[in-house]
């Protein structure tokens, strides 16, 4: 038997950050991902009553990433696209009334793409090295700019929910999953004439993930 669903989901990100390390970077800087909204897409093929295959995709969301710490004066410094599908081996337990518990363990990948480095950072990175002047004349001119990068991780996933058969074939689904991922990231920024400088954070986001959807079952 296969269901498919598709509904909303909440992205609460956890942030346990490290300090950014590289040329030119102030001590104290920390970072994080801002929460967000996206439009989930899942699919499952149910063995039997109990056991249950799931695939989780959606359309990957633009999350922005934002300095804390003794950074918060920056402000949102750059954005990416997360690709994150996610498989799990979920157990189900049948309940009176067309009502579902359920709980998976799995395994996520998450694949960063589109990593956008805002030109407030890249300002403020090179105005600490030449001036406030000559840097924002560097970035208009286009002889400076940034590049970043960010590490593919792979890491556990865990699922809880419940859901209610409300007609043939029709169902509504709740649930909360929880994502182990690692954001390693890394900024280089070219000014023509001049060596590259590089700087490097790790976060772990660790994404909290609360979804609403409608399935359907065939």
């Amino acid at each position: 038997m296969h269901t498919f669903k598709a509904g909303y989901g909440y992205t609460d990100f956890a942030n346990d950050s490290g300090q950014l390390q590289g040329d030119g970077v102030p001590a104290g800087i920390t970072a994080g991902a801002k929460n967000v909204d996206t439009f989930l897409l899942t699919y499952d093929y149910n063995f039997n009553k109990n056991w249950t295959f799931g695939l989780a995709v959606g359309i990957p969301p633009t999350v922005k990433l934002k300095a804390q710490a003794s950074g918060q004066d920056l402000g949102e410094v750059g954005e990416s696209k997360s690709l994150a599908p996610t498989f799990l081996a979920i157990y189900r337990y049948p309940l009176q009334g067309g009502w579902n518990v359920y709980a998976g363990l799995g395994v996520n990948y998450t694949k960063f793409v589109d990593v956008e480095v805002y030109e407030g950072y890249t300002f403020s990175l090179l105005s600490g090295v030449v001036g406030p002047v000559l840097a924002q004349q560097l970035i208009a001119s286009g002889q400076a700019s940034a590049a970043g990068e960010i590490d593919d991780s792979i890491g556990a996933a865990f699922k809880l929910g419940v859901s209610h058969s409300f007609a043939a074939n029709w169902l509504i689904d709740l649930s909360y999953s929880y994502y182990d991922v690692t954001a390693d990231i890394s900024n280089t920024v070219n000014v023509n004439g001049f060596p590259p400088s590089s700087q490097k954070i790790s976060i772990d986001v660790d994404p909290s993930l609360y979804s609403l959807s409608l399935g359907y079952t065939f």
